[in-house]
Formats: C-alpha cells, sequence, structure tokens
C-alpha cells in the first residue's frame, strides 16, 4: 500500500532537476563567456605584443654601405579647443538622441548647427536646434 499523500522520489528528483536547470545552465554559460572574454583579451594583447616587436637592423652590406633610417611620422598636436569641442558636439548628439531624434540625423544637425555659430555649452546647441524646428 502506498501513501498518496507523499511525493515519489522520481518524481521529485525530476522536478528539483527541471526546477535548477535553467539557472545552473544560465551560469554556467556566463562563466563560460567570461572565460572565452579573458581568452580573447589575453590572446590579442598577445598578438599586439609581438606586432610590436621591431626586427632588428641589417649589418650594411658592399652594396648598401648606409642603413637605411627609419622615417617617422609628424605626430599631430590636439589642442584643448578640440577636445572640448568634439565633447560639446558628443554632448549635443546624446541630448538629442534622448529627446527621440536618431543618432546619425543628431551628429548631422549637430555639425551644422557648429558650422554655423560657436557654442560654448550643449544646452545652447540643443536649444538652437528645437528652436530651429518649431520656427
Amino acid at each position: 500500500m502506498t501513501n498518496t499523500g507523499t511525493w515519489n522520489s522520481d518524481f521529485a528528483l525530476l522536478f528539483v532537476l527541471a526546477f535548477f536547470s535553467p539557472i545552473v545552465l544560465f551560469f554556467a554559460a556566463g562563466v563560460l563567456l567570461k572565460i572565452l572574454e579573458i581568452y580573447m583579451l589575453v590572446n590579442s594583447s598577445f598578438s599586439n605584443q609581438l606586432n610590436n616587436i621591431e626586427p632588428e637592423p641589417l649589418l650594411a652590406t658592399d652594396v648598401d654601405q648606409q642603413p637605411k633610417t627609419k622615417t617617422s611620422t609628424p605626430k599631430t598636436v590636439i589642442k584643448q579647443q578640440d577636445i572640448e569641442d568634439s565633447e560639446l558636439r558628443l554632448d549635443a548628439v546624446s541630448g538629442l538622441v534622448g529627446i527621440g531624434y536618431k543618432k546619425s540625423e543628431a551628429r548631422r544637425i549637430v555639425a551644422k548647427a557648429c558650422a554655423k555659430k560657436h557654442y560654448e555649452n550643449a544646452e545652447d546647441v540643443v536649444t538652437d536646434v528645437i528652436s530651429s524646428v518649431y520656427k
């Protein structure tokens, strides 16, 4: 005679597995993705280090007495005004995206507005854009 008020142990085991398996799989996938991310990071930094190694210069031979000189590209100087201007544009674009503009459209509008007038802050750009729409 079996008691009808208790669970069968097989049914209970099946219930526990069905309940906890998605949770375990979720965390296992997260751990595997993190391991893959670390592997890719280490692998890319190692290959970047290999790419940055410069070969030893060859000794001059009878044919070529002068070793070749390495030409360097001139470094561009970034002015503080350029940095502030790009930050202003990024802030203005994000402000316009926040009120519903598409990002590409917001970039175009901000570039056009900044070409016409110099702005001190992003709020002025957004205000001028909005006021030009409702004129």
